[in-house]
Order: C-alpha cells, then sequence, then structure tokens
C-alpha cells in the first residue's frame, strides 16, 4: 500500500532524475526535454533518442570519418524529417554539418551511420534561427496567431 512518505519519494526521484540524450538500447521513452542547444557522444550505427520541435529547423553537427546523420520519427503516424547537408561532405576536421527541418513534434531516433563501427561520434544539435523567405516571412517555423 502506498503512502503519502512512498509518493513523496517518488516525486523527489522523479524530480531530481537528469533528462539527457544518451544512446539507447532500450524502446524506453525518455522525458520530453525542450532544448536549444546539446552536445553529447554515441557509438556510430547505435541511436539516441530526441525529443524535437515540430514547424523547428535543427543544424546536427556529427564528427566522426565517414558518417552521415539518420534522423526518423518514433512514431510512424509523424512526418518525416526534411534533412539537408550543409557542407558538401566532410570537413577537414571530419565533421559533416546538416539542418533538420521538423514538420511534428514529437520522439527522433538520430544515428550516426557508417564509418568505423564502435568509434564514438560527437553530436552537436543547436536550434537554428528562422530562415526569411524572400517575402519576408518567416520559412521553417510554424505560424503563430
Amino acid at each position: 500500500m502506498l503512502t503519502t512518505r512512498t509518493l513523496h519519494c517518488v516525486v523527489v526521484l522523479l524530480v531530481l532524475a537528469p533528462v539527457t540524450a544518451t544512446a539507447q538500447t532500450s524502446a524506453a521513452h525518455p522525458t520530453p526535454d525542450h532544448f536549444v542547444e546539446k552536445t553529447f557522444t554515441m557509438p556510430v550505427n547505435e541511436f539516441s533518442r530526441l525529443w524535437l520541435d515540430g514547424g523547428h529547423r535543427y543544424r546536427i553537427e556529427l564528427t566522426g570519418t565517414g558518417i552521415s546523420l539518420a534522423l526518423n520519427p518514433v512514431d510512424d503516424a509523424n512526418e518525416p524529417v526534411l534533412i539537408k547537408p550543409v557542407l558538401l561532405g566532410e570537413s577537414a576536421s571530419h565533421t559533416t554539418l546538416y539542418t533538420a527541418q521538423v514538420r511534428d513534434t514529437g520522439l527522433y531516433d538520430l544515428r550516426a551511420v557508417g564509418g568505423e563501427g564502435g568509434r564514438e561520434v560527437t553530436v552537436h544539435i543547436t536550434e537554428a534561427p528562422p530562415r526569411h523567405d524572400t517575402d519576408g516571412s518567416m520559412a521553417g517555423h510554424a505560424a503563430t496567431g
């Protein structure tokens, strides 16, 4: 039987639990965590789950040799992410850079694919500033109002 003291302990543990992007090997869903910038490492060909906001563009930088980005929604009902490479190929510092236009808010699997299996990849993801189209409207962000 749950007591008030037990419930307080559970609430305290949930509040104190850190929310970070980490390599996932199970289907557990992390708590939604809105972020503007996040950097983490993960093994090549493994995935990390991230909560991304629909209507936003993200800049994703991968540091490692011979890697490319895969970013897919966990929920099949969500639209695929539009991914565009910013650089043609890999930079001299072994960095590949992408922009990702997320259409639906939700949980996404981010993978660094290719390269040497088992090696670590550094992922740096930031919310990209909105683009301004020629008519002055902001592309890449949902309309408000």
